[in-house]
């Protein structure tokens, strides 16, 4: 921002010197521009230096990018940091080997590209993000990310990138298996590489059909391509995908039953794999190979290879190797006859797998998506803005020719104060755009809710005891959720200021026993009982709804965290010009240490509830500002095992 106004009073004094016929600052403009286009040109040539290192030196690549990310913020060039911030991207991704590193940079590039409608690097950020999370195993990203880069290489009729998109939904289909499409994609790959003459990519498509046709059982068609895949590597002298595709021919031996010609494809392969230091492929070998011994009598050997191969896909840490490594495992010991080993191997399989496909994947899924959505909202807030100060800018230009330099200085002082507030309120609240969808996630969830009580109803007496507990999981998510949506979304309403107190005069006792009506499900769940003994007669004076709120959430958080058979006490007393209104039970309480964390949003404080109902810590927070809108306080006394009590006070 500080730039742009920088630039544009620049340009005014220019003018009005121009007309006073002020050389000297004539020459003194020209040579800041100068040396700002100096600063784009450098920007360009350390990304240039951090694509052209990346295979010879990793480490020095990501120093230039990360000089060029930081240069190119800077100046506002967000064209070229759209660029270089997916050129660091691959660096991590594919030469250093971390993805979750990478993953930062795609989501800075699609940022910056939006900002400056860069649908080019939009579309290569995409098709990253579809990259990483097919290697970390998160297919149903990986698709939706792969058909987003589709979308916009096929407005640019971009045939590389096209290219591109066509062998990341290849690969996440074939993980899917759906071995059609996958093969559908890769060759549609292939034919737009010959357009482009593209050499490695035809052949690297061969080596991906041959796999495709393999997993699909389809052994001769697979031996075909993956001989195809060594011709083609063999001229471009590509020593890994050689060995890759050696491999796959040994993999399509070994299902033959040709065990030796197998073994000796295996060893061609580990020789280049080797060569190269191909980590993924030497444990593709190698569990092959330990898979052939276990069947010719090698155990020993076969025990030896199997193990380096375990021990080398943990060191490398790509979840689909060590869930192939404790799978391959589980056969070799079965081979031998080994099967207490081989039930060892696979509880390892499946422990991995659980961790890896289980609910909490589900919901990292659902977290990445709203993460993302809320930065497409920054985005377009961030361009409105950027419009808005265009205009101003347009207008105080007329404004200054007219007033002189005096005037320019003034208005240049009061709109950097008032912008650079403005954006830093917005930094500052960015994660409070939850609220902008929330409203979307209420019915379709308040649904599942309603669904999910039925089915818990109907499925009491069944038999299957799995079943029950994953409908009773199922229901309690969608019980959290819905009260997550709706406390960001009241939170979101008051930090945006649309929240305005509306004080009427209504009975205390009455409006806490619909709350407890509300609760009765919750309560009755656990043998909780509430005692509400505040006077049917009280009246008080405050805003009904932002109240109802607030003692909403606090007996909610009180039933979270008390146990069965537990007791919660409600009380109102009023002294002098005040309420106070005592939500207590006997549940787990609080460390001391703790209570002064429950009210703050950069703590996020939050715990585990006696039935393991999960919280969102934004309960307690909003009560806190509710309650400030009165002019109250909220404070709280509470003891580990001995339970809390919240106390309201609010004047009246």
């Amino acid at each position: 921002m500080l730039n742009i106004i920088s630039k544009i009073a620049l340009s005014l004094l220019f003018l009005i010197y121009s007309i006073n016929g002020n050389s000297k600052s004539q020459v003194h403009l020209i040579s800041k521009k100068h040396n700002e286009d100096n600063n784009i040109e450098k920007v360009e040539a350390l990304s240039d230096l951090c694509w052209n290192l990346r295979e010879r030196s990793k480490d020095s690549s990501l120093i230039y990018g990360i000089k060029a990310i930081n240069l190119a913020d800077s100046l506002g060039y967000y064209k070229q940091k759209a660029k270089v911030c997916n050129y660091v991207g691959v660096v991590y991704m594919h030469y250093i080997k971390d993805v979750k590193a990478a993953i930062p940079y795609y989501h800075d590039a699609l940022e910056a590209a939006y900002r400056v409608n860069d649908t080019l690097q939009i579309g290569y950020a995409y098709n990253n993000l579809g990259d990483a999370f097919y290697l970390i195993g998160n297919i149903p990203l990986a698709l939706k990310y792969g058909k987003n880069s589709l979308h916009y290489f096929q407005q640019l009729n971009n045939k590389r990138g096209l290219a591109y998109s066509y062998i990341n939904l290849g690969l996440a289909y074939r993980k899917d298996h759906k071995y059609d499409l996958s093969i559908k994609f890769f060759k549609q790959a292939i034919s737009l590489r010959k357009e482009i003459e593209d050499s490695i990519g035809i052949a690297s498509a061969h080596y991906e059909i041959g796999v495709s046709y393999f997993e699909k059982n389809d052994l001769d068609k697979a031996c075909r391509y993956f001989q195809e895949s060594i011709i083609l590597h063999k001229k471009l002298d590509n020593k890994m995908y050689i060995a890759l595709s050696l491999n796959g021919i040994a993999d399509v031996l070994f299902e033959k039953g040709d065990y030796k010609k197998a073994l000796t494809n295996y060893y061609e392969s580990l020789k280049y794999n080797r060569e190269g230091n191909h980590k993924e492929g030497i444990i593709q070998n190698k569990l092959g190979i330990a898979l052939i011994y276990s069947l010719i009598g090698k155990r020993a050997q076969g025990k030896e290879q199997l193990q380096e191969a375990i021990q080398q896909a943990k060191k490398l840490g790509y979840s689909s190797n060590i869930l192939i490594s404790y799978k391959t495992s589980a056969k070799f010991y079965e081979n031998i006859g080994d099967f207490e080993s081989a039930s060892k191997s696979y509880k390892r399989y499946l422990s991995v797998y659980d961790s890896l496909y289980s609910v909490q994947q589900f919901e990292a899924l659902i977290e990445m998506e709203n993460r993302f959505n809320i930065s497409q909202k920054l985005n377009e807030i961030n361009q409105h803005l950027e419009q808005r100060r265009r205009d101003a800018l347009y207008l105080t230009i007329i404004l200054t020719l007219v007033v002189g330099v005096v005037l320019i200085l003034l208005w240049r002082f009061i709109v950097i104060r008032r912008l650079s507030n403005q954006l830093r309120q917005i930094n500052d609240s960015k994660d409070k755009l939850f609220s902008i969808i929330s409203h979307d996630l209420k019915a379709p969830f308040n649904s599942m809710l309603g669904f999910s009580s039925l089915m818990v109803k109907e499925l009491e007496h069944t038999d299957n005891d799995r079943i029950k507990k994953y409908s009773r999981y199922i229901d309690q998510m969608s019980t959290q959720t819905v009260e997550l949506i709706n406390n960001l979304t009241s939170w979101s309403r008051s930090q945006r200021g649309l929240i305005k107190l509306s004080k009427t005069e209504f009975n205390l006792s009455e409006l806490i026993e619909k709350i407890v009506d509300l609760n009765r499900s919750n309560t009755s769940k656990k043998g909780i009982e509430i005692k509400n003994t505040v006077k049917s007669d009280m009246i008080v004076r405050a805003d009904k709804d932002i109240l109802r709120t607030i003692i909403t959430n606090l007996i909610t958080n009180a039933i979270k965290f008390t146990g069965k058979d537990g007791l919660i006490k409600i009380k109102a007393i009023k002294q002098k010009d005040q309420i106070k209104i005592s939500i207590r039970d006997n549940g787990v309480g609080i460390q001391k240490n703790d209570i002064k964390k429950l009210f703050s949003v950069k703590d996020n404080f939050t715990t585990i509830g006696t039935n393991n109902e999960q919280g969102t810590g934004l309960g307690l927070i909003i009560c806190k500002e509710f309650t400030e809108m009165h002019g109250g306080n909220i404070e709280v006394l509470s003891e580990p095992n001995m339970g809390s009590e919240f106390i309201v006070t609010l004047p009246l």
